[in-house]
């Protein structure tokens, strides 16, 4: 998101610095789609280097040919460590809140918190509440998102729902989607399901695994693809041997950015199983650019993103027999595909372009710079 949508502050005349840990794509200093990056190697498996090398890197593009007109934050942790900077030199801050850290952190764990890990949600509850105070203004992509603010750090009156995008230009309805299918070997008639999650517990893809075995007792020809990697890969897998699924299911593991439009346009549909803390869902905006339906459940942002354009896509609820019951409902339904692209495309281009988030954004900034100045 912050790529996307930075590039189209590019195109709009703007120029653009970044400061990020680093991707496998991304370079240590350079250029990147006409934005000036700097990235950090961290391990987050030692918290402080992501403060030092974080904080340096941070730091240094702030500086870098003096003080920018404002800054776009993502977390907490930046934000405090520009706060006294951005005070002296009166650069006003926009803080972009995808979800509570605190909750993000304790969903990671796979199991029952400790009381290190209940102390250490505390902290980070207090860090981003301290980043959000010190913020002249605040986003969030989904008006679910803007509530969850409000229930966990107080309701403020200067917060804008800027929703995400997709890039309409590289995520659009296949040319050959037989060919596309092909690649995933998806045999003619074959009702292909895709997800690309990071694979951690509150993205569902445990219960999206456990509605594809109900799903496949009624539609055998029915195949799942999983994109994406994390700590419950191999948790995942057993539990689709365990369920008797065989070559039905298919981990496909990270998958590039640049073979990420072809899955979702070879899909029959795309799962967005989310549990909790689900911001806004950049995947589902990308599935429906494609041309491709998108099946969710009713948590966060999600059911605005997908609701608008087909209600029954949203499940009643987020276990595994909603997921299944919605799944099917869609696959039975019988719309032809060309129709299903067409309705598709154009909810896209009315909704999710990244120029509208662009514009979004450069509100945001005046308003915070007015009240800075």
């Amino acid at each position: 998101m912050l790529f996307e949508a930075g590039r189209a502050l590019v195109r709009r005349g703007h120029e653009v610095r970044v400061a990020c840990r680093r991707r496998t794509d991304l370079p240590e200093e350079g250029e990147v789609l006409g934005m000036r990056v700097r990235t950090y190697e961290a391990d987050t498996t030692r918290p402080w280097t992501v403060w030092t090398r974080g904080k340096r890197t941070t730091l240094s593009a702030y500086q870098q040919d003096g003080p920018p007109d404002a800054v776009w934050s993502h977390h907490a942790l930046p934000t405090l460590w520009l706060s006294r900077r951005m005070a002296r030199d009166r650069v006003p801050c926009v803080y972009t809140f995808h979800s509570p850290w605190h909750e993000e952190h304790l969903t990671r764990l796979g199991r029952p918190p400790g009381a290190l890990d209940r102390f250490s949600a505390a902290v980070r509850r207090r860090w981003e509440w301290r980043a959000i105070g010190c913020s002249a203004g605040v986003t969030v992509l989904s008006k679910a998102m803007g509530l969850k603010l409000a229930e966990v750090h107080g309701r403020r009156d200067d917060v804008d729902v800027i929703p995400g995008g997709a890039d309409l230009d590289r995520f659009r309805p296949a040319a050959d989607r037989e060919s596309e299918r092909a690649k995933f070997g998806a045999a003619p008639g074959t009702f292909l399901i895709a997800t690309v999650r990071s694979l951690i517990p509150r993205v569902g893809v445990d219960r999206l695994i456990e509605a594809f075995a109900a799903l496949h007792r009624e539609l055998p020809e029915a195949r799942l693809l999983v994109g994406g990697h994390g700590p419950l890969r191999e948790a995942l897998e057993s539990q689709a041997r365990g369920l008797g699924l065989g070559d039905s299911v298919r981990f496909l593991g990270f998958v590039p950015e640049a073979e990420l439009p072809a899955l979702l346009s070879a899909a029959d549909v795309v799962a967005m199983p989310s549990q909790e803390l689900e911001g806004f869902g950049l995947v589902a905006a990308e599935a429906i650019a494609c041309g491709t339906p998108v099946v969710s459940t009713p948590i966060g942002g999600l059911p605005e993103v997908i609701a608008p354009l087909d209600p029954s896509w949203v499940a009643d609820g987020s276990d595994a027999g909603a997921i299944a019951a919605a799944l099917l409902r869609l696959a039975r339904a019988g719309m032809p595909r060309g129709e299903v692209e067409a309705r598709c495309r154009r909810h896209a281009e009315a909704r999710f372009g990244w120029d509208r988030f662009a514009e979004g954004l450069e509100r945001a900034f005046a308003a915070a710079r007015d009240k800075t100045l």
